[in-house]
């Protein structure tokens, strides 16, 4: 199973997905970490029990940094290698110095509780914007029933009476504990694996959405919006109103300047605008040259107030074009605030 997912967060690599790297890393860890565990008995202790603790320990930091990383959090490094090195340390010392199993179970058992309800706070905390909620919370759920899982064996490994004889591990407690964190181990995963998928999706939506030149939102995109916000204004009966702009005489300006100067004048006005609306705000390019502007809760006369901000900021906005000259361009507005019932198109056209 550990093996499957491995290649399936390997499909995934490529996409450039922040946390995708320490996830795969975390997994790959955990695989040799595993087969050295089911080895235990016909290779050295050094390898089956201490090198096999610090894989996990380090695949477990590892996976929370790529839980950080996803949710654009800076993994705190210091915190995570100082609880690497105190578990391991306690495994060598109840392996070497006192062979102590309930000890040994309990100190790595602490640190992978330790990080999943870590991760779990994380994710509560911070939500990447623009996705779905589900993913997040099925990845919390997984990581506290983990975590759950893991404080559990560690409390119970405190009860055994035989320190050093591995059979004491065979009672029904420690058997149902082991079996529920081998079968929440992959969830962990596929949640990272379902949180990367949405992600993506809505990278692929913001794509179409949005406008590559100008980072406005597209046709398609304000359209949307439009008709959100007009349904939202239907509902609560407050204002919307729209600003349709039209950069004057750009036929001249690229025939002069060129496409790439014509492009640094689109990017230089929607940038402008955008300086001047409020977050609630929605700008997008309706094609070309020509721009619209979604003002929810303000009404007509407000939004005059805003067009003629707007209309005498690009008249007083030199634009330096790529090879180095100066354009000057104006723009016309149309403003109307929208009627009961009216879809964006008539208010449009109004």
């Amino acid at each position: 199973m550990c093996v499957t997912l491995l290649f399936a967060l390997a499909t995934v690599l490529r996409s450039g997905m922040p946390g995708v790297r320490e996830w795969l890393a975390a997994n790959v860890m955990m695989v040799v970490a595993l087969s050295l565990v089911l080895l235990r008995g016909t290779i050295p202790a050094a390898l089956s029990v201490v090198a096999a603790n610090a894989l996990m320990s380090i695949a477990a930091s590892a996976f929370y940094a790529g839980c950080a990383r996803f949710v654009g959090r800076r993994p705190c490094w210091p915190a995570l290698v100082a609880g690497v090195i105190a578990t391991n340390a306690c495994v060598v010392y109840w392996q070497y110095a006192a062979n102590d199993i309930p000890m040994r179970v309990l100190a790595a058992s602490a640190f992978a509780s330790a990080i999943c309800f870590a991760v779990a706070a994380l994710l509560t905390r911070h939500a990447p914007p623009g996705q779905a909620a589900y993913p997040r919370w099925l990845m919390v759920g997984m990581a506290v029933i983990f975590g759950a899982s893991q404080a559990a064996r560690s409390v119970h490994a405190m009860t055994l009476a035989d320190m050093s004889n591995p059979l004491t591990f065979t009672s029904p407690v420690s058997v149902l504990l082991i079996v529920v964190s081998a079968a929440t181990m992959p969830m962990l995963t596929i949640a990272a694996l379902v949180m990367v998928h949405d992600a993506l999706l809505c990278r692929a939506r913001d794509a179409a959405h949005r406008d590559f030149l100008t980072s406005a939102l597209s046709r398609m995109g304000i359209e949307a919006a439009a008709t959100t916000l007009l349904a939202d204004a239907k509902g609560n009966g407050s204002p919307l109103s729209l600003l349709l702009l039209d950069l004057d005489r750009f036929k001249s300006i690229n025939d002069v300047f060129g496409h790439a100067g014509g492009d640094t004048v689109l990017r230089e006005f929607a940038a402008l605008a955008l300086g001047q609306l409020r977050r609630t705000d929605v700008l997008g390019r309706m094609g070309g040259e020509e721009f619209a502007i979604l003002l929810p809760q303000t009404g007509e006369a407000d939004a005059i107030r805003l067009a003629e901000r707007l209309r005498a900021a690009l008249a007083a906005h030199a634009v330096t074009t790529p090879d180095g000259r100066v354009c000057r361009c104006t723009v016309s507005i149309g403003v109307a605030e929208s009627q009961p019932d009216e879809t964006f198109a008539q208010v449009c056209i109004r």
